[in-house]
């Protein structure tokens, strides 16, 4: 039977819960952390980063490691908020074609959305792995 799990996904960490004995319990990712920065980055040799690895790369790589993502949801690229930050971050923040908010990692032009759903199933894959079961509901 699959289990349901709580993710925070946070601007800076997200975590993970999930109930054990009717008490809620934080699950260690992969690296063995109970929290998991919430970075993304595609590598130099065009690899996916999430958390750890991502933020261990950022300093060579800033312009392809996108961290933060969680300001930008919901808000429009001409928004006064997007535009302190958008000075800020060392990777490229754009305007979409509907006039939210883009950012580009290597090639590609990615949503705020699209960078929290990698962080996303980055988390889901090391619940999956630590508790051996498909997760197919997470809060």
């Amino acid at each position: 039977m699959s289990k349901t799990i709580g993710i925070d996904l946070g601007t800076t960490n997200s975590a993970v819960a999930i109930m054990e004995a009717g008490h809620p319990k934080i699950l260690e990712n992969s690296e063995g952390a109970r929290t998991t920065p919430s970075i993304v980055a595609i590598s130099k040799t065009n690899e996916r980063l999430v958390g750890l690895l991502a933020k261990r790369q950022a300093v060579t790589n800033p312009k392809n490691t996108i961290f933060g993502i969680k300001r930008f949801i919901g808000h429009t690229f001409d928004d006064e908020g997007v535009q302190k930050d958008k000075a800020v971050v060392p990777f490229e923040v754009l305007k979409s074609s509907t006039g939210g908010v883009k950012v580009k990692m290597s090639d590609k032009e990615y949503t705020p959305e699209e960078i929290s759903e990698k962080k996303k199933k980055k988390i889901k894959a090391d619940v999956e792995a630590k508790i051996g079961e498909k997760v197919t509901d997470a809060l």
